[in-house]
């Protein structure tokens, strides 16, 4: 015979429910208080700024166009020198101070003794030596400019334009 037993079924549900939270955004808005003077000051400093900028930068790409040419007229000129003949050749070494103590430029002048003109080699030393001067006070005027320039970016590298609120120009800023 067969007996009935009783057997307890348990059955478990898992419930999720989902809930949502508001979130809440904290929104802080800078407003710049300014009147039309100092717009209009702040414009006009900004605008001589952006033209003295112009000036050097165009004054610094003419340097260094006339530092190339005098490096390849001095190029030029040291092989017509060494194309001379070289019979008999003294080695004079000159040193002069500069004011910079980092360089001290050693110039050597060459002597030539032979069939070439001695007038021509002269002309040729003092040109190459009028080269190298004015290659100098190139680079002096070079560094004079990038140390101008390096100056105003680092005034103005710090500070944020301001514009007026009819413009969305703040926007368009923010949001790249």
């Amino acid at each position: 015979m067969e007996v009935e037993k009783p057997v307890e079924v348990i059955k478990e549900v898992e419930k999720i429910v989902e809930v949502e939270k508001p979130i809440e955004k904290v929104v802080t808005k800078e407003v710049y208080i300014t009147d039309d003077e100092q717009v209009q000051e702040l414009g006009g400093k900004l605008a001589k700024l952006e033209k003295s900028n112009k000036t050097y930068s165009t004054k610094l790409k003419n340097a260094n166009t006339e530092k190339k040419k005098l490096e390849e007229q001095l190029s030029e000129l040291e092989v017509l020198l060494e194309e001379k003949p070289k019979e008999l050749i003294k080695e004079i070494e000159v040193i002069k101070e500069v004011e910079i103590i980092k360089e001290v430029p050693v110039e050597v002048i060459k002597e030539v003794k032979g069939n070439g003109d001695p007038e021509k080699l002269k002309g040729l030393q003092s040109t190459i030596q009028k080269l190298r001067e004015e290659l100098r006070e190139k680079e002096k005027s070079i560094s004079q400019y990038e140390k101008i320039m390096l100056e105003l970016d680092n005034e103005f590298k710090n500070q944020r334009a301001t514009f007026l609120n009819s413009t969305n120009l703040n926007d368009e800023l923010k949001r790249k």
